[in-house]
């Protein structure tokens, strides 16, 4: 029965398969999990090259039944993470929430800077920079390092997860409501430059 159906059906679960014995294998022998599984998709995306370069005559590559599996399993976690935060996030105390903020408002100062500099001889960059700007929510990564010193014993203060997920809430809400404020200057500059044409 499996034989008679394209070999493309079971693709994402034997991706899933591998990625699992991957990771335990690599756990059970005293290394890293996370660093194995992201090799393992680093090689698999970029199969094509990879074989070029080891002169392999049937590539290996990344299905579009693989990627549309991938992009399902990252809406499930995205879904699982913000839950998660949520449940480990306490409201009681406003000054961890300015805290979070103030933090925020200097990430946004350094990448306003860091946009200003990198865009600063291209007029075309130059028209997305307020778009650029906006773009810094923190999410999944800052969240999972701030976990790190729980998971190592560190005695590490409470409050430490507090100020890292009021970052990622504030980030969220400036880009979310910042990505708006940016298209309208950014169509503006847009109609000058092509009416300049």
């Amino acid at each position: 029965m499996l034989r008679s159906l394209p070999h493309e059906t079971y693709d994402d679960i034997l991706t899933l398969t591998i990625v699992l014995v991957l990771y335990g294998i690599s756990e059970s022998i005293g290394g890293s999990g996370a660093i194995s599984a992201l090799l393992f998709g680093l090689v698999l995306g970029n199969g094509v090259e990879i074989s070029r370069m080891l002169r392999i005559s049937e590539p290996v590559q990344a299905s579009t039944i693989m990627r549309k599996f991938q992009s399902q399993i990252s809406f499930l976690l995205r879904t699982f993470f913000f839950t998660y935060l949520g449940i480990i996030f306490t409201v009681g105390n406003i000054n961890i929430l300015l805290f979070g903020a103030g933090v925020t408002f200097l990430i946004l100062i350094s990448r306003y800077l860091a946009v200003r500099l990198a865009t600063l001889k291209d007029p075309i960059l130059g028209i997305d920079r307020g778009i650029m700007t906006v773009m810094l929510p923190r999410g999944l990564a800052a969240a999972a390092v701030s976990q790190l010193p729980a998971t190592f014993g560190l005695d590490f203060p409470a409050s430490l997860q507090d100020i890292v997920v009021a970052v990622i809430i504030v980030s969220v809400l400036v880009s979310t409501v910042g990505a708006y404020l940016p298209k309208i200057t950014s169509m503006r500059a847009r109609s000058r430059v092509t009416k300049r044409d």
